[in-house]
């Protein structure tokens, strides 16, 4: 017989059945909620609820809906040109990815990706000095220089230099004044300030073993200045190898 016909035949048996099962439903619903109340843990209490808490959501009927200006907050960007290394070899510093599959020397673990750059600030003062018996106009110059060879993620070596001034002397010109000095005095200066290597023992150590681990142990070994937390600073530089265990000091 087909199923269909069958329904249709006894479509009023159906229904019957259908209404017995929802009556049935209306009695057991309700006793089971009383017999299994709502259930929380012993430092929460029930709050008696409150409809001034609630607001209507707001309403923007008078502002016309901007379909371009909604995508415009997620899509409507452009891209800047961002300041970049004076010198830049190597791997880039600061751009989106993909990055390229680095080197496999010291491990895959901590593959290496070279990059060197040189970066740095370039101040000017022009200043008037009159000072009882001497005036004086010049303008001076200094250049701060950082080189960075990157090797690997947590390993490189830095150093810093100061090409333009000499012994706290800047480069200079006396330009105006009755008692200039028309030389113009360069303080040539190629001696680096710092040369120093730092790394992560945790890192090297993967790499060399080709297994993660927990270790977590930066250091340091170079000419390097000494700064403390406390805003005082040693003016002087190590001039002998020196290690800690800690990124800064």
């Amino acid at each position: 017989m087909d199923p269909r016909n069958y329904i249709r035949q006894n479509r009023q048996l159906f229904l019957s059945f259908g209404v017995c099962i929802l009556f049935a439903l209306t009695l057991v619903m309700p006793a089971y909620a009383a017999e299994k109340p709502s259930e929380m843990s012993p430092q929460a209490k029930p709050v008696e609820h409150d409809p001034k808490v609630f607001s209507p959501d707001p309403s923007y009927e008078e502002k016309k809906y901007d379909a371009p200006g909604q995508i415009d907050i997620y899509g409507g960007k452009s891209r800047f040109d961002e300041v970049r290394p004076i010198l830049e070899l190597g791997r880039p510093i600061y751009l989106e990815g993909p990055f390229e599959k680095g080197i496999n020397i010291l491990g895959r673990k901590n593959a290496i990706y070279p990059g060197f750059h040189v970066s740095g600030d370039w101040r000017t003062a022009v200043g008037y000095n009159e000072n009882g018996a001497v005036e004086t106009g010049l303008v001076a110059t200094r250049l701060n220089l950082d080189l960075d060879l990157k090797l690997t993620g947590t390993e490189r070596i830095h150093a810093t230099m100061t090409p333009l001034n000499q012994g706290g002397n800047f480069t200079q010109k006396e330009f105006f004044g009755d008692d200039r000095d028309n030389d113009f005095e360069l303080r040539k200066n190629l001696n680096l300030d710092a040369l120093f290597f730092e790394g992560d023992v945790g890192t090297i150590a993967q790499g060399l073993s080709d297994s993660y681990n927990l270790i977590d142990l930066p250091f340091s070994f170079g000419l390097m200045p000494l700064s403390r937390l406390n805003s005082l600073k040693f003016i002087s530089h190590f001039h002998r190898t020196t290690g800690n265990i800690v990124s800064s000091l």
